[in-house]
């Protein structure tokens, strides 16, 4: 199937989940910050993402929300503890803990949907066209030339490597290798994405412009 049709449908189907239809016809809870709506949309987008994008791709999807998702709620829960302990915050375990719930699976939720459907656009082949234009390329054009090389090498590079990190680090046990886990994963993840950036910019600077060429 062209991208295009898989782009659209992916889109559709994504939308309502989006706009938390689920969440409002099914609003009783199962446990507290977890509503049966939240559990049916984390659990439609999965089967969508793996039937409309392919089963690789989807499981790349997956590390990728999990990488941006873990991080965030790993932070934001030990600051809240710290707060607490330290008597800076009267908000415990039984308040902040539902709402870190909450977030973590709407972020599983909402971040798999949309690299979903940036995933499904050919961009080594929109970066092709681009780079053959034969009229030169535009201000404009060279801006998105250099956005689809930064996600593509994200999606297809980065994605992979942190993963790697995961595997080679994810042995150790306790809170202290959970932190040094996810402390690799960052640097490793802040070093990929970053590396080839200032080349990249000139190169694509260098590109001729359209008044440029003769």
């Amino acid at each position: 199937m062209n991208w295009r049709p898989r782009f659209w449908i992916l889109f559709v189907f994504a939308l309502p989940l989006l706009a938390g239809v689920p969440q409002r016809w099914l609003d009783a809870a199962l446990l507290p910050g977890l509503s049966q709506g939240m559990v049916a949309a984390l659990g439609l987008a999965h089967l969508g993402l793996a039937l409309v994008i392919g089963s690789r791709t989807w499981a790349r999807v997956l590390a990728g929300a999990a990488l941006i998702t873990l991080p965030v709620i790993g932070a934001g829960a030990l600051v809240s503890a710290l707060l607490f302990v330290t008597g800076l915050s009267p908000r415990g375990l039984a308040v902040v803990g539902p709402h870190y719930v909450k977030l973590a699976v709407n972020m599983l939720t909402v971040i798999p949907l949309t690299l979903g459907l940036v995933a499904t656009v050919p961009w080594n082949r929109l970066e092709l066209r681009l780079l053959r234009e034969p009229h030169g390329v535009s201000t404009l054009q060279k801006a998105a030339l250099m956005t689809v090389r930064v996600f593509s090498h994200i999606f297809f590079v980065v994605i992979p490597q942190a993963m790697e990190v995961v595997r080679e680090e994810g042995r150790g046990r306790g809170i202290k290798a959970l932190a040094g886990q996810m402390g690799a994963i960052a640097v490793a993840g802040i070093c990929a994405a970053l590396r080839f950036i200032g080349l990249w910019a000139v190169e694509i600077g260098a590109l001729p412009g359209r008044k440029d060429r003769r």
